[in-house]
């Protein structure tokens, strides 16, 4: 236990912002916690007393109060003056309902499984290898596909924000030139549905491993998309299919190391059209000391999924040992993400 009591009144002192660091991990079971019994949900009808609220999610309501408290300096929740709890525009994003949503994001991080290896972080520290594996004998992937509830919570996580990258991307890469767009590893196909609905001439094809696909086909069934979308099973590592005008990469390359990054993107290289495209979308890391997303992401990457994020001349690198040039690099718009366009070397 750390009061920090000495630090009382003084502002953004060293002693201060370390205490808050040292005391952060508090708040992420907390909003999982949160996310899983649905207190947002609750509270869309309006505000309501801390008892009404604990009956609705079946939540102890002491305990409840003094959860919302610790929460409340984040922006999370309010307090009315007759003390009913409402939402905020935080709070707002784990309501279940809402395209974007970041309730599964939030289960996701706060469980058990994945919160686990980080206990193991040394031990990355020390090797270099992932605390997923130490703290349960095998990878990631490995993992997911044995364990479907948390492969399912895992997929959705990582689907939450498809609306917006889509959307980003639409606004910052022209589309106008690919008719068939070929999204790698794009599990039920999130991203490449938003795309589609756009860009009414695309067609795609979402591939993935057949376990993960096999989901694919209902989402894309209730989107109306059936006509212009398939999905196929297979595996990256061995092949992609074949005669895509584009090929998608989003938000899969940073969790492979060097090796299987560039096996991946040489395969979409053999399978693409003569003038294809090879499009990646990752954070990209800047130089320099300053804050950006990828660089918190990066810890992620090392101690779970065992890749790592990259710097452009890093990206440049995989390109040109893949058989690939990167053309150029575009920065979405209002997402600190950006997409990587790669082109067949030409042929001597």
């Amino acid at each position: 236990m750390t009061a920090g009591d000495g630090d009382r009144g003084l502002v953004a002192s060293p002693r201060r912002q370390m205490l808050d660091l040292l005391e952060a991990y508090r708040i992420v079971p907390l909003l999982g916690a949160f996310a899983e019994l649905g207190v947002a949900d609750a509270l869309l009808d309006g505000p309501a007393s801390v008892d009404d609220l604990a009956r609705a999610v079946g939540a102890h309501p002491q305990a409840l109060s003094r959860a919302l408290r610790a929460l409340a300096p984040y922006g999370c929740f309010t307090r009315t003056d007759d003390g009913r709890i409402g939402l905020t525009p935080m709070a707002e994003l784990l309501l279940s309902d809402r395209s974007g949503s970041l309730r599964p994001a939030a289960m996701y991080h706060a469980a058990e499984w994945h919160w686990r290896p980080y206990g193991h972080v040394l031990h990355s520290l020390r090797t270099g290898e992932t605390g997923f594996r130490a703290a349960h004998g095998s990878g990631l992937f490995e993992y997911l596909a044995s364990s479907p509830d948390d492969a399912a919570l895992f997929n959705d996580a990582m689907s939450a924000e498809a609306p917006l990258r889509a959307a980003s991307l639409s606004r910052s890469y022209d589309f106008r030139e690919i008719e068939t767009i070929v999204d790698v590893a794009g599990g039920h196909g999130s991203i490449t549905l938003a795309l589609l609905a756009r860009h009414k001439h695309l067609n795609g094809v979402v591939f993935d491993l057949p376990e993960v696909v096999a989901g694919a086909h209902a989402v894309i069934d209730a989107a109306g998309l059936s006509e212009r979308c398939q999905a196929v099973g297979g595996s990256m590592m061995r092949e992609v299919p074949a005669g895509g005008d584009a090929y998608l990469v989003a938000w899969i390359l940073h969790n492979w190391g060097d090796d299987d990054a560039i096996r991946i993107l040489r395969n979409c290289r053999e399978a693409m059209a003569p003038e294809g495209k090879v499009l990646v979308l990752e954070m990209v890391i800047p130089p320099g000391g300053d804050h950006f997303p990828g660089k918190a992401l990066d810890l992620e990457m090392l101690v779970i999924a065992g890749g790592l994020e990259r710097t452009e001349e890093e990206y440049r690198a995989l390109f040109d040992e893949a058989g690939l040039v990167l053309n150029r690099v575009v920065p979405l718009l209002a997402m600190p993400m950006s997409l990587l366009e790669g082109t067949p070397k030409p042929t001597a």
